[in-house]
């Protein structure tokens, strides 16, 4: 899934052990690498490693093949006419283990096509979706949501959904020209962002029925905002500008937000960071994932210019918002940095700080009270 949100420097998440963990957390094997998407079974995909290549440091390189991993068990995605590996990158997983991705032939230039893979079955190079920066999302229909250009130059592109061998674009927002999906679920509602001006404000959208409807932000027309996923009670999530924070470097911060039945709501943010105060401190965050029981995870950021930046990832459920960090068993060793997914049991797939890829699982306790809320 591609980020839909700027990053200004590299982040940290600052973490603490709780009394009580909340998760168990499992390594993914250090052979599949760039870990995306995880399904309701806790089967991932990403791209592998190449044994072949020294290792950099601890870790071996990638090898850009895309891959899923389902209890510990890797399996490789080779390309359909050549059989040996390519460059192709696993970055959506359905409840199927139907995955979605990217793929290269070095014999063909222009960016990369999406691939369709099916288990038992050879990679799928889905015709028509030649770009150069695609993003995709696939559900449990095999409908892929995606953005694609609509003519040359390859740097305006449109969302797209791709069903049974047909790409349909999904248009624009009022004047705008350019547009991207992020999101589908099982009802084939689309969400993303859409350019609703040529001076590049973004606005989320919903699209649905050959409709795209704009979201609006918190902040009105003039504001931005982005939307990341939907679940398929019809739970939006993304972020929008809210000018009443202070200002980051003198600009607008985002923050997480919820679209539900038509009202957006603030998700609001976690603790400053300690230290985080003075002249120029600001706080922003963005809301990433939601799954099927309403949970959902993001980033809570804050800055001043005597700490530079520092980010939280959270969870989100039950009307509270949760450091994830302070939910892992106590001395755990492992500090979360990243937060790439999170299926319908809850299980939520995050990068460490040592760049090891984990699954947390919640305990049943904890998975309850998602379940009630």
């Amino acid at each position: 899934m591609k980020r839909i949100f700027p990053v200004l420097v590299a982040l940290i998440c600052a973490g603490s052990a709780h009394a009580q963990p909340h998760y168990t957390v499992t390594l993914v094997p250090t052979s599949i690498y760039n870990v995306e998407a995880i399904n309701i079974f806790g089967e991932v995909t990403g791209e592998t490693r190449d044994p072949s290549n020294p290792p950099i440091g601890k870790y071996l390189p990638p090898s850009g093949v895309a891959a899923v991993c389902l209890n510990g068990k890797v399996t490789y995605l080779t390309t359909p006419a050549t059989g040996f590996p390519n460059v192709s990158f696993g970055e959506a997983i359905n409840d199927f283990g139907e995955v979605v991705g990217e793929y290269r032939d070095p014999g063909v230039t222009g960016g990369f096509f999406a691939f369709l893979y099916k288990p038992g079955q050879p990679l799928q190079i889905l015709e028509g979706t030649q770009a150069i920066d695609p993003t995709f999302a696939i559900n449990n229909l095999g409908h892929i949501a995606l953005s694609l250009p609509v003519t040359s130059p390859y740097s305006v592109q449109n969302a797209a959904i791709y069903r049974n061998g047909v790409v349909t674009y999904l248009g624009n927002l009022n004047s705008g020209n350019s547009s991207e999906a992020n999101g589908i679920n099982d009802r084939d509602q689309v969400v993303g962002r859409a350019v609703v001006q040529v001076n590049g404000i973004y606005h989320a959208f919903l699209w649905q029925d050959g409709r795209m409807t704009d979201l609006g932000t918190l902040d009105g027309p003039t504001g931005n905002s982005g939307a990341a996923a939907i679940n398929d009670l019809g739970q939006i999530v993304g972020y929008s500008t809210d000018s009443s924070l202070p200002l980051l470097e003198g600009q607008v911060v985002i923050v997480p937000v919820l679209w539900q039945n038509g009202v957006m709501y603030n998700l609001g943010l976690l603790p400053a960071a300690p230290g985080a105060s003075g002249p120029g401190a600001a706080q922003f965050g963005n809301a990433t994932a939601i799954n099927n029981l309403g949970e959902i995870i993001g980033y809570s950021y804050s800055f001043s210019y005597q700490n530079g930046q520092t980010a939280s990832c959270f969870l989100y459920v039950g009307g509270k918002m949760y450091d994830l960090n302070w939910l892992l068993p106590p001395n755990s060793g492992y500090t979360i940095m990243d937060v790439l997914g999170i299926n319908d049991l809850g299980v939520i797939l995050a990068l460490t700080s040592a760049y090891q890829t984990v699954l947390l699982t919640p305990l049943p306790w904890f998975q309850g009270l998602a379940v009630k809320h």
